[in-house]
Order: structure tokens, then sequence, then C-alpha cells
């Protein structure tokens, strides 16, 4: 092959630069440019997209107003009442029709209840004689004997010769026996003041307006027959009825014959809110988590993207929900500010459960459940937030069986944060693992025979960080440890509390505890009231910082309660067992039966006070010879009641008090 490479040296290089400088000299004499082209677009302009809602009411039936009644058009900022009913009788009813317009782009509908007000009456013809509760403590009677549905179509003219019968397919949200639409037309419902007030069958049971009015107070989402958000103004008449820029609901009001005297002068008054929203890139309408729970198939993975969530809902199937944080831990996910799912209360209510489990087999990851909803004012104060909610994520339903797993989850801002509630026969499985938990006064509470797996998780500004409490049957089949949680806490870290009968042991191993910064109370670990023939095997924690590095009360089980290995540094007291639990639960001294412990092998370093503690009440520095702290007698008749046995434990310094006795 021939060499075609060449070399080019500093000489040729300048020689060649100054024969193409020559050239430019040459055309620039005849040119003021080099080769050149333009190609313009003019005019551009970019406009923003419209979405307009209008909704249309109109009284359209009655068996005593005139109707219909006037078209009332809510297209911007006036307030306007669509409904404005006076002189309501018993056998009286009303059907309003709701047209909702929505212009310019498609969009999803919600309706939201609101601004309720239930009271006696306020007019010249409050409270009349005959009325049979005039106490205005507890609000008019009129929310609760009027009866309330919302329906999908009206067959019947809208002339005011149509009646109620003419209504078809009522909606779910207003049927008390049911979460399926119904594909009936109206039947006259049993009017009994009681259970069976509503009531029309099995299947259909119509709401009264208070319960009609708290499914709407968080927002209900209008869906299709399947259950998806239905999209108005698609251009497609069969998405949305006849047009496909509407959508018509009918709203019936009736107040049946058999109430009687006893809504007499009550007046209601409520507000009614329509929002829409663009269906082009949005996969979570309203970020309506109810709606889309009751979409997820039983069995199914429903992932979330980031943003913001209305909790309140109820999980009633073995579903997977997993947030943009899935598989990775709270505590990394939230130092790192990675974007989160957030689910909030939907309503201001210290009861309330965010996330209300009904079914094994849930599995819930990677999420954020907040108590503090930034949609709510005022709540319980809880260190600064506003706290609206009781519980984050809880277990209810009659057939619970404890068995849910959630994982690397945020809590904050509740009293309570996640719960194992297990059933009387005793609890399989449930898992928390991986979670971290910000400003709870509790964390987690396993209960009433749950024996779920704790492990790895993360706790600050907690008070009481995990607590069980109430076992007396044998665990079928859970895990029952808890193992390398990391809980910083303000009273107790870990409360091992009420095992008794036929409860199984927990085992409690590698955790560390210590005391939120400014806490002069703390206990790191409590072992209380372990009765019957009831152990717990207790080993290699670490505790630090605390008032109390491990306690001990009231444990007379036939199995020695032993606490094995770890580390209890920079306590006040590193280890103490004590027979009467001062001020316990702020009601005085509890008195606890006698009992023996041992502390075995356990590294003690660095105590103000002592390191291992003998006494007759939990509050030991108030203690005197002449001072019964409870019943039992144990100064009077100077018999050791609590016995403290050390093993392995070499240079720990000990101290007895009040007959208590260490060996």
């Amino acid at each position: 092959m021939t060499d075609r490479s060449f070399e080019l040296t500093r000489r040729k290089a300048l020689a060649g630069l100054a024969t193409v400088g020559a050239a430019g000299a040459g055309a620039g004499l005849g040119t003021s440019a080099l080769f050149n082209d333009t190609e313009s677009f003019l005019n551009n302009s970019i406009q923003a997209g419209t979405l307009n809602l209008q909704v249309n009411g109109q009284l359209i039936a009655s068996n005593y107003a005139d109707a219909p009644g006037p078209t009332v058009t809510k297209d911007g900022d006036t307030p306007k009442a669509v409904i404005e009913l006076s002189d309501v009788k018993p056998g009286d009813y009303y059907v309003y029709c709701f047209e909702m317009i929505v212009q310019g782009n498609p969009g999803y509908v919600q309706v939201f209840s609101g601004g309720l007000d239930s009271n006696e009456g306020t007019g010249p013809n409050a409270n009349p004689e005959p009325e049979t509760n005039t106490d205005p403590s507890d609000g008019g009677e009129l929310d609760d004997l009027l009866l309330t549905t919302l329906w999908q179509s009206f067959d019947g003219p809208t002339d005011g010769t149509g009646t109620r019968e003419d209504l078809a397919n009522l909606l779910p949200e207003t049927n008390d026996d049911s979460d399926s639409v119904e594909t009936v037309s109206y039947q006259m419902p049993a009017a009994i003041p009681g259970p069976e007030y509503g009531a029309v069958s099995g299947t259909v049971d119509y709401t009264t307006f208070s319960q009609v009015y708290e499914r709407f107070d968080g927002g209900v989402t209008i869906v299709d027959g399947s259950g998806m958000p239905l999209a108005i103004g698609s251009g497609d008449p069969s998405s949305s009825g006849d047009e496909p820029d509407r959508l018509f609901m009918y709203l019936l009001l009736e107040l049946p014959a058999e109430v009687g005297n006893e809504v007499q002068g009550d007046e209601l008054s409520f507000d009614l809110e329509f929002v829409a929203e663009q269906t082009r890139n949005n996969d979570v309408p309203f970020n309506d988590l109810q709606g889309l729970i009751d979409e997820t198939p039983s069995g199914g993975t429903l992932s979330l993207p980031p943003g913001d969530y209305r909790g309140g809902v109820t999980i009633d199937k073995p579903i997977t929900i997993k947030g943009p944080t899935a598989g990775t831990s709270g505590k990394t996910a939230n130092n790192a500010g990675s974007p989160s799912a957030t689910i909030y209360p939907i309503t201001d209510d210290s009861a309330g459960i965010v996330l209300d489990v009904q079914s094994d087999g849930v599995v819930i990851d990677g999420v954020v459940v907040d108590g503090d909803s930034p949609e709510l004012t005022g709540g319980t104060s809880l260190n600064g937030a506003e706290v609206n909610a009781g519980y984050g994520v809880l277990n209810t339903g009659p057939g619970r069986n404890g068995d849910m797993t959630v994982r690397n989850t945020i809590f904050r801002n509740l009293p309570f944060g996640l719960y194992f509630w297990g059933p009387n026969s005793g609890a399989t499985g449930g898992v928390a693992k991986g979670c971290l938990f910000q400003n709870t006064d509790r964390g987690i509470i396993p209960i009433f025979n749950s024996y779920p797996e704790i492990a790895g998780n993360c706790m600050r500004d907690v008070r009481i960080g995990i607590q069980t409490n109430t076992y007396y049957n044998a665990n079928s089949g859970g895990a029952a440890l808890i193992e390398d949680n990391d809980i910083e806490s303000s009273r107790l870290g870990i409360w091992h509390n009420l095992h008794f009968s036929n409860a199984s042991p927990f085992t409690i191993q590698d955790n560390l505890l210590s005391s939120t910064t400014g806490s002069s109370e703390n206990w790191g670990l409590f072992l209380s009231s372990i009765q019957s023939g009831v152990d717990a095997d207790v080993l290699d924690n670490e505790v630090k910082d605390s008032e109390y590095g491990v306690a001990a009360w009231n444990l007379p089980t036939s199995a020695t309660v032993s606490v094995e290995g770890g580390t209890l540094t920079n306590n006040k007291v590193g280890a103490v067992a004590f027979e009467d639990y001062v001020d316990y639960n702020g009601d005085g001294n509890a008195d606890g039966a006698p009992f023996s412990v041992t502390f075995d092998g356990i590294s003690i370093s660095g105590s103000s006070d002592v390191d291992v503690l003998a006494t007759e009440d939990s509050g030991y520095e108030t203690f005197s010879e002449d001072d019964d702290a409870g019943s039992s007698g144990v100064q009077d008749s100077g018999e050791p009641e609590v016995q403290v046995t050390l093993q392995n434990m070499g240079g720990v310094s000990t101290r007895e008090e009040g007959g208590a006795e260490i060996n």
C-alpha cells in the first residue's frame, strides 16, 4: 500500500497561512462577507390553553315547591346559593339538577362539601314548643334526618311534572350499604328513625345529609362506571353523556313523613364547591388517593408520583402502595431531600386515621405520612405542629390480623405513628422496617397479640419510641422481634409492657436508645408487668444519656426476666429495679408485685449516680424510711420484695433501698 501520509513542518504551515491570507485579500475587493444565507420564522407566538368550569343548578321536581325553579349559574367569583328552601315539612322532597360544563380543554371534576351549620333555629319560631329535642348543644336534627342522595340520571320531564321516581343510578358515595354504582331506580325507603332509617334493600341504603356531607368533605372525584376519573369536555359524547362538554348530576333531598316533630324550626346551611382540573399530564387527578386505591385491583401495585395526597382513606384489599422512595430507608430519603409522596389528613379529627388498613397483605413502601395538613387550620399542638389526625397508619376492621408491611416510610407530626393491632387469637406477620419517625408522641405500637418484626427504624423527637401492650395469647407465626432500631426519645425508648397468660416472648436486641436533647426524665428500656410464665429475650442493647438505662417493674413471671449484654453509658442510673411506680399515668403510685430480675454481662460506665439500683419506688430520690410508697408494706416489714441478681458484671457500683436486694 502506498504511504499517503505527509509531514507538516512549521515553515509549510506558515506558507499555507500566507496563501490563504492573500486569497482572502483578493476576494475582499469585490464583496463584504463570506458565503452566507438567512432563513427567518417571523411573528412566532405562544398562548397558554384555557380551562373553564361552569355549573348550572336548578330545581326540576318537587312534591311541594314550584318546579322548575330558576337556573342558577356559577361561572365566576360572585357568591350564589342554588338551594334556598324554607318551610320544609315531613313528607317533602326536592330534586335538583347540576349541569357541569368544561370548556377549553378536557377536565376532571371534583365535588366538595363545606361550611356546615346545623342548629335549632335562629328565627322568631326557633325551638317551637312541640319539638322533641331543643338542646342547642348538639345542634339541630335536620342534618341527621334529611335523606340526601346523588343520582346519575333523571329519566322524566324537567318541566315540573317529573317525580323522584324518575331518578336512576345511585352514586355509590350516597349509598350506605355498598361501594358500587347501583343501576336501580328510586325506591321509597324505610323511614323509621333508627338502624333501618333510609334502607331500601340489602344493598341500598340512602344516606342522610350528615353522612353524605362527611363523605364529600374532603372532595369526591366524579368517575365513570369502571371507577376511573371521568374526563368532561373530551369531545367524545360517549364519555360524558349526550353532549361532549357537559355532565349532569341530580341531588335528591327528602324528609320522610315519619320524622314528625323532631326537626321543627331546625336550620341547615352548607357550601357546595365544584373544582375542575385538566386531564392532560395528570396521572393523579386531584391527588385523589382513595380513588386510586379503589381503582387498584386486589394484589396489584399503586405507584404514587411525587406530590401531596389527601389521606383519611381506607385500604380494604391486599395491595402495595409505592412512593417515590420505595426501597430507600426513610432516614436516607429524608437526609437526601428526595421528592416524596406525602399523605395528609383529609379533615381535622383528633381520632382520625390517615391510612386505615382493613385488610391483610397490605404493603406501604416509600411514602410520607404527615399529620399536619397544609390544607387545614387549627388542630392539636404537638411541638409547634398543628396536628389534624390521631393515627398515621392503623389496621382496623373485623378481620384484622396485623399482617401488614410498612417499609421506608416517614411518619411525622402524629400522636400515634404506626399501630399493629392484633386479633384476640394472636397475629402472624407484620413488618415495620426502615421507617423514620419525627415529632410523634408514640412511634410504633404493637398491641393486643400482634407479633410483628420491628427492625432498622429511626426515631427522632418522639416521646415514646416503641410500646408493646396487652398480650395474652400465643404467637401464631409472627416474628416478635424488635431489633436494630435507633431511637431518641424524651420519655421512653422501648416500653415492653403487660404480657401475661399465654403470651409469647419478644426478642429485643441490638437497639440504640438515647435521650432527646434537653430531656431529663428519659428511660431507655423499660420492662413492666410481665406475668404468668411469660419471658422476654433482651440482648445486647445500647442505652446512653438517660435517667435510667434499663428499668424493671412488676415482673412476677415464673420465668425470671434477664437482661443480657449490651452497654449502658453515661446514664444517671445504669440499671434499676423498683417495686412501686410513682405517679403512674399521673394517677399516683402503682404497687407492683414482688419480683426478681437478672442483669447479665452488661457493660456499665459513666453513671452519674449509681450503676445498679434496687429500690422501693421509681422516684427513689424522694424515698424516706417513714414513707410507704405503696400498700405492700415493704418498709414496715423490711422484707426484700425486689431482688436483683448480677452475673458477669464485675466492677459496678450498687445501692439497695427499702428492703430491696442485690445479689
